[in-house]
This record gives C-alpha cells, structure tokens and sequence, in this order.
C-alpha cells in the first residue's frame, strides 16, 4: 500500500486570476489592540462561541523546537518564505523556534463537512469557515465573531505566517489535522504561486492517519487525544509573546466571563512552570501584574476588581428593572426608575455599585420584534480621574467605545440575550473596538437601528445625568477648598461700596497645531507646564455646518492606519479619530500624516 505524502502544497496562479496581497491584519492593530494581544483574544473568542458547557477551558503552552529535527513540516514552506520575502530561511533552518500552542476544552472544536461541495447557506461548516473561507462569517445571534477575519491573527502571530490547527469534533468523533500559512504571492523558478498554502495531502484534504497524529501531538505537547476541542500550533512565535503577555491580555479582554466562572485559563511556559487563572484567584493575579504599556497602566486595578466583583455578585441579585421605554424613540427619563429615583440617588451619591436592567426591542426587517435586555452596572468614584468604561456583547469586550468623558465613574455594560446580541454583534467593527451605524447592511437589517443603537450606547451616560444630582438643600461649605476667598477690609472697600471684579487671568494654551502636506503637527506651547502629562487628541474633518467631532466618520480616515511619528513621548492608545498620548519632554512633538489633502483637519488636543 502506498503512503500518503503529507506535505506544505501551494497553489499555482493561472492566467485570468487575480494576485492577492493580504491586509486583513491591519483592522486588528487599532487602539490598545496589538498583533499578541489580538491573538488571546481571537482565539479565546471562537472557544468561548463553540462552548459546550458553561465553563470553557483554554490552555497556553510554550515549547521549543528545533527545525532541523522535523524537516517534513518546515522545508517546503521556509522555501516559499524565502520566496515572498518575509523570512531569511537560512538564518532560521538550523536553530530552535518558540512554538504557542492553544487549546480549548469543553467546546465542540471544528465541525461540520470537510467537503466544499457540501457546504450550502443552510448546511454551515465550522471547520470550512475556518480553513477555506476569508471575509465570511455566518455566526449570528450570542457567537462573538462576525467578519470571518480575525484567524488572521493566528499567521501574523508567526515569523512563518503559518498555523497548525488539530481538532476533535463533537460531531463525529473525527481527529483531523490541516495547516495553512498565509504568505505574498511569490515566484519560485518563474512560476507565480498564491498566497495561501496549506499542509495537507496532494489533494488538499485534512490529515487523519493515526501515527502521523500521534508523532505530531508528541512533539507539540498535545494531550487532547478524544476529548472535543480545537488545538491551535503557532510555530516561531512572536518574541513579545510571552505567558506574562497572554496573561495580561486575558485579564484585560476577559475578566468578566472569567470573574463569572464561564472561562478558567491555563499558561504553561518552556521550563515547566505553571499558572492557572480563574475567578478566585484573578483579583490577586491582576494585582501583581506589570501593567505598563497597556490601556491600564494608570487604573487603581485593585478598586477596579473591587468593582467587578460587585458588578458579578449583582448580576445575580439586586437589580434594579426599569419601566419599558417607548420602541419607536428609546430614550431614559426619569419617569423610567420609578418611585424609588431619590433613593437610587442617595446611593449613587454615596458611591455604592448600582445594576439596572434596561429593556430593548430588536425589530429585524425579517421577522418578528423580540423583547430583549441588556444590563448596567455603574459607581461613582471620586478618586478615579476619568471614567472607566466596558462594553460586553456575548463575552467579547469592545474596546473603543467611550461616552462618559471625565466623569468619576465606572460602568460596564453586558448583553447576553440572544436578541440584542444579535442586533450589537450586527453593528460591530472587525476588530470589535465599536457598535457602528454604519457597519455594511446593519441598517439593512433592522427597523429603527439607529435609534436603537444610540440608545443602547448613551443608555448608561442618561442613568448617570439622571442620578448624579446631589440631594435637596443648601451646602455653604460646598467646594469651599476650591474657591475660598479670605476677605480683608482692604478687599471689600467700605461699607457699600463692591470694589471692581478683577477678570479671572487667561488660561496659557497648552499645545499648539500646525499644518504639514497630508496632515499635522503638534508641539507644547507653554514651556513651563509640568511633565510628564497626558493628553487626549481628537481629529476630524472641517465641515460648514455643525460640529465636525460629532460628525466624523470612520469612513473618512482611521489614525491607527495613518503614518505618525513622535518625540519626547509616546503614544498610548489610538482608536479611529482618537488618540490619547504622554507627554515626556518640552521638546514633544507629535506628527501624523495620510488625511485627504483637499480638506481642512481640525485638531483639539486637551
């Protein structure tokens, strides 16, 4: 009997078919979002959507690998690496590589046909969607992905571009193994191949004999054997992919299903060492976490758990229902908290952790209005210097949503029924950073969306305006450290006589804006103001009527895809029109380039 050959195929490109360069990743590299931290998230998400019970396992493991003792899994791809020009194969061929391997525990793994003719509209594949198709997705409903892009992130996590994935299928039991890298079109002697390759037989099909699976879960550290799951192998990992790394971007991503007892993380690093993350442990794991160079580097991370802690215990008990709300033109009044508004306001004054349950109507075009709910939990702290704000949608944190300004609050906001998460999973970007009106065909789908999804999105700043008022009655000491004046005979002037109000000093202009071609640029303007600082700087488009910040849209450009550059600082966070940036040293300059030069940029920096 013959031995099936399995091997690195890639597909020659014929005439009359189109060259491809990929750029799927750069809509994950946005905001607080890196390539590391996008590939936790990425993969915690599809094992969170193919859960098969309330609690989701994932596993972490480092392994390190030498090349040279497994050439029939590198030798034809380091060729077509070479090829593209992304990898000096000869510096790598002969040395160990750091190898990630991911799986999750309690799922399904990648069911469904194996067989593109199998595949219809009605008869899905998991297992097809994740190997064969790009820029397709058919989740709906609770699942958190949407735009069948972010695998992307599991090739641009590898100095290979390439991923193994092993999985076991609820389904049918079946163990199969399948490859794929995603490289640059390329020519090897004058032949111009595709930019997908994949590991398979001669006839691209997945991998399923016994001892082949069983040498490879070896070398790996694979221990899945029947057990249903997915099982990613990323070799030559990313240097800046380290347990520290993944653990910290678990934490940010997923505290609360992890709070929630819904997911518990495993991270195993090369020299055998240990951790796991769960709900009883993840306050003091966050606490002794290095938290700089993230989105929380100046958050009081042990109030903030104090808060999610209160947030989890009042999902369960506690919260307070609000009156519906008219379908047609949602909105929060103060009619909607009923009798018990002056208490609810008492106890926001005095700081305690409040959860409201806020009635929604999805009315999709096809079909019939469904009620549905999403929840608030919200605290006010005098001690925070600007808000803190989380959005959930089926376990998945959106990360660029911000609508309470430096209000001393913290909000989170979960929708976990099926309706609104469909609804919100419809509105999302790629790299889930927004619920957006814009997004392809969301309007298509529903009636009234985007009143509903302004709705949804301000809901927790109209709680806040309606409760943050402080009780009835006259305070003379009200702020009396702030603006108190000790007058003097000399200052009041005899007795009748108000002495002229001197004019209040202006206030010196922190930064100055200049144009440069295709953009701008930004310098301190008072050389007395004390560093270090943070700022917070909003662009958008002139336009002749109306506010341009209110009216910008993503349509018109995105800062993390423009050209900046930056000195004597560095920038911290960057989302759409949006980046926030710390100021290190008088000789700060700030430079960003790529907008449309036919029209006027206004920039506010504060």
């Amino acid at each position: 009997m013959q031995q099936t050959i399995f091997r690195w195929n890639f597909r020659e490109v014929g005439n009359g078919e189109v060259e491809r360069l990929p750029r799927e990743s750069e809509f994950f590299v946005a905001g607080d979002l890196d390539i590391p931290g996008s590939l936790v998230r990425e993969f915690i998400q599809n094992s969170l959507d193919a859960r098969r019970q309330t609690l989701v396992r994932v596993r972490f493991t480092f392994v390190s690998q030498k090349i040279s003792d497994t050439p029939w899994l590198y030798e034809a791809l380091l060729k077509h690496l070479q090829a593209s020009g992304l990898l000096d194969a000869t510096a790598i061929a002969d040395g160990f590589v750091r190898v990630l391997v991911a799986e999750d525990f309690n799922t399904s793994g990648l069911t469904g046909t194996t067989k593109r003719e199998e595949v219809t509209e009605e008869a899905s594949s998991n297992y097809y969607n994740f190997w064969w198709r790009e820029g397709i997705a058919q989740k709906r409903g609770t699942q958190g992905g949407r735009w069948g892009l972010g695998k992307v992130t599991f090739h641009v996590a590898s100095k290979l571009r390439s991923v193994w994935g092993l999985t076991t299928r609820a389904d049918d039991k079946r163990c199969i193994l399948l490859g794929k890298c995603l490289l640059k079109p390329h020519r090897i002697n004058g032949k111009l191949f595709d930019c997908s390759g994949y590991f398979s037989d001669e006839q691209y099909r997945p991998i399923e004999e016994k001892g082949f699976m069983d040498d490879f879960c070896r070398r790996f550290e694979i221990s899945r054997g029947s057990e249903p799951g997915l099982s990613i192998v990323i070799p030559a990992i990313l240097d800046d992919v380290t347990p520290e790394m993944i653990t910290r971007a678990a934490i940010m991503y997923y505290f609360w299903p992890i709070e929630r007892g819904e997911l518990v993380l495993e991270i195993r690093d090369e020299d055998g060492s240990h951790m796991e993350l769960n709900g009883a442990n993840l306050r003091n794991i966050a606490q002794v976490q290095s938290w700089e160079e993230t989105a929380w580097h100046d958050m009081d991370v042990g109030s903030f758990m104090d808060f999610v802690e209160f947030a989890s215990q009042l999902q369960n008990s506690g919260i307070i229902n609000i009156l519906p709300v008219p379908p047609q033109r949602p909105e929060i009044s103060e009619s909607v908290l009923g009798e018990s508004l002056e208490m609810l306001r008492n106890n926001f004054q005095q700081g305690q952790p409040m959860a409201f349950r806020i009635p929604v109507v999805v009315r999709p075009v096809e079909g019939t209005p469904r009620e549905s709910f999403f929840d608030i939990f919200v605290k006010k702290d005098e001690r925070l210097e600007k808000s803190e704000e989380f959005y959930w949608r089926s376990g998945i944190l959106i990360t660029g949503i911000r609508t309470m300004g430096r209000q001393r609050i913290r909000i989170l906001i979960s929708a976990i029924d099926e309706p609104i998460c469909g609804f919100l999973g419809d509105s999302e970007t790629p790299a889930h950073t927004d619920w957006n009106e814009r997004t392809e065909d969301f309007k298509k789908r529903y009636r009234n969306a985007v009143a509903t999804l302004r709705f949804i999105k301000g809901s927790a700043r109209e709680i806040v305006r309606i409760l943050d008022i402080p009780p009835a009655g006259r305070e003379t000491d009200f702020l009396k450290e702030v603006f108190h004046v000790r007058e003097t005979e000399e200052e009041t002037g005899p007795k009748g006589v108000k002495p002229p109000r001197p004019q209040p000093p202006t206030k010196p202009r922190l930064f100055d804006v200049s144009a440069v071609s295709g953009g701008f640029r930004l310098y301190l303007a008072n050389t007395q103001v004390n560093l270090p600082l943070e700022a917070e700087v909003t662009v958008a488009y002139d336009i002749r009527r109306g506010n341009p910040f209110k009216n910008y849209s993503p349509w018109d450009f995105d800062l993390s895809r423009m050209k900046r550059s930056i000195s004597g600082g560095r920038v911290l966070t960057v989302t759409s029109n949006r980046m926030t940036v710390r100021v290190e040293k008088q000789s700060f300059r700030l430079e960003v380039k790529g907008f449309d030069p036919r029209r006027d940029v206004i920039v506010l920096a504060r």
